[in-house]
């Protein structure tokens, strides 16, 4: 993996890698929170009751990026063996982004911490084995089933102009 599709495309590249055996590389020197959309919709209320400032506003997180992905894998009972190291990525210009919540927090605001909110779709796409990559000319989306035969799917990312 290149680090520009490390950094920009964490649960997209890692998500297909769960039912194989392939290994993965991930920064050691990138750190980041990854939040979930779903938690960003429902904390906007309450920040609209918030006084007037910048806030953080999203999922922390203290591990590198390679120690998010091994969590994850661990979280998940995957062999943690199978994430590898970059030391490459970043080495000359270490990233942090990550994000202090404490402001937040202490105006009622929360968002959960990126490995352990990662592991929720991790675990659900790893629960039902039967996974699979759509892509079309504007759209990739990775789809699992339930063993009720639903289908849950995740939209990895829009192609070209968007327009489906």
């Amino acid at each position: 993996l290149t680090s520009t599709a490390q950094r920009s495309e964490f649960f997209t590249n890692l998500l297909p890698k769960l039912t194989t055996e392939e290994t993965v590389s991930y920064p050691v020197y990138d750190r980041r929170g990854i939040t979930d959309v779903n938690e960003v919709i429902r904390n906007m209320e309450k920040a609209f009751s918030i006084p007037g400032g910048v806030y953080n506003f999203g999922a922390p997180n203290d591990k590198t990026m390679y120690e998010t992905a091994v969590s994850v894998f661990s979280e998940l009972g995957l062999d943690t063996q199978r994430v590898k190291e970059n030391k490459e990525a970043f080495r000359d210009c270490p990233r942090d982004m990550t994000m202090d919540q404490s402001v937040l927090q202490g105006l009622g605001i929360s968002f959960t911490d990126t490995a352990e909110a990662l592991a929720e779709p991790f675990a659900s796409c790893k629960k039902y084995k039967n996974v699979m990559n759509v892509s079309s000319p504007s759209l990739r989306v990775l789809a699992t089933a339930e063993p009720s035969g639903r289908w849950i799917l995740y939209i990895l990312e829009l192609l070209g102009d968007g327009a489906i």
